[in-house]
């Protein structure tokens, strides 16, 4: 795992990245998948505008991280993991909800 020297921010916005389901938060996880995929999962860059300053920070802090560290950031690597299992899990459920109905 790289050493950051201090926490990798995919770390220190975990929560944030993967469990909130606010907008802000939904664009920082298209973000995250962005980095991780940009061909499969691109961000558009005008959706930046909806952020406030808080989120625009942490915005900025992923894309630092990533131009520094890339895809050697294990944490970065294991938490867009995380978010494409918990996007499969979501769209497996809702697809059982409606065959249900």
């Amino acid at each position: 795992m790289v050493n950051h020297g201090n926490q990798s921010p995919f770390l220190t916005y975990r929560k944030i990245l993967l469990l909130e389901k606010y907008s802000a938060a939904v664009k920082l996880r298209r973000v995250v998948l962005s980095l991780f995929n940009g061909q499969g999962r691109p961000f558009p860059l005008s959706d930046i505008s909806g952020f406030d300053d808080e989120h625009f920070s942490i915005f900025i802090e992923l894309l630092n991280s990533y131009k520094r560290y890339g895809e050697r950031d294990k944490v970065f690597m294991q938490l867009a993991s995380e978010i494409i299992d918990d996007e499969r899990k979501r769209e497996a459920e809702q697809a059982s909800k409606g065959g249900r109905g």
